[in-house]
């Protein structure tokens, strides 16, 4: 710091912070005046241009969330419930038999797959090459299936 800086006492510094803060806000005032309110909108509203990065990212995380198995996230949740326990079990990851946050994984992926249905829609689901499920396909039947752990 300069040595200036050092030379002025605290109270000196601290009313002028709170000016430069109550400088701030009414000028912000002052320029938003008039403006629409914020407003919410749905997920489902929103669509990213195909050739962005963040398109590109979207993509590439559904890529891999739709190639997790759901049996084996699904496993501690039915070995738990005294289900049948079809796959084998994620060792050494939070989705480990012997791990305690076992199960945690599971409800982000849930989280993922939900906000990605909402939106891409049909668009993303129907490009996607996944053997046998589609994207809200996939959502529901680990939906069910944890639903179906809960009923026991």
């Amino acid at each position: 710091m300069p040595p200036s800086m050092h030379s002025r006492p605290l109270e000196l510094r601290r009313p002028l912070g709170l000016s430069f803060i109550l400088a701030v806000v009414h000028w912000a005032w002052r320029c938003h005046a008039g403006a629409p309110p914020i407003r919410s909108f749905d997920l489902s509203d929103v669509r990213l241009s195909p050739d962005t990065y963040q398109a590109r990212a979207m993509a590439s995380n559904t890529d891999y969330m739709m190639n997790l198995d759901p049996d084996r996230l699904l496993y501690v949740f039915r070995a738990n419930a005294g289900l049948p326990t079809p796959g084998v079990p994620f060792h050494g990851t939070w989705e480990d038999p012997h791990c305690e946050l076992r199960g945690h994984f599971v409800g982000h992926y849930l989280s993922a797959l939900a906000y990605v249905a909402l939106s891409t829609g049909a668009q993303l689901a129907a490009a996607l090459c996944v053997p046998c499920l589609g994207l809200k396909a996939h959502l529901q039947a680990c939906i069910l299936s944890v639903h179906g752990c809960m009923q026991i």
